[in-house]
């Protein structure tokens, strides 16, 4: 495999293929769809969902800084993270 000679482990290989899978079949999915012409790839509900997901992270990784258990460098390399996955949510 050609991760392996980037030194990616075969972990995280795994990981990434699996939320592309996931991304795969939301798009699937979204073109079974009658009438959905808009583009979208994820339901009201799924939206509405993974934003209460991404708030409650956001809440986890602010408590952890203020526990000490992460730095503030984790807390703002997450919370880019968790901006981007809520950018690509609501388009």
């Amino acid at each position: 495999m050609a991760a392996l000679n980037w030194g990616i482990s075969d972990e995280i290989v795994k990981r990434l293929r699996a939320e592309y899978a996931d991304r795969i079949e939301q798009l699937q999915l979204c073109c079974e769809e009658q009438g959905n012409r808009s583009g979208g790839i994820a339901t009201f509900e799924y939206q509405k969902l993974q934003q209460r997901a991404l708030d409650e992270e956001r809440k986890t990784i602010i408590r952890l800084r203020n526990e000490q258990t992460i730095n503030d460098h984790a807390l703002r390399r997450i919370q880019r993270d968790l901006d981007l996955a809520e950018a690509r949510l609501t388009g």
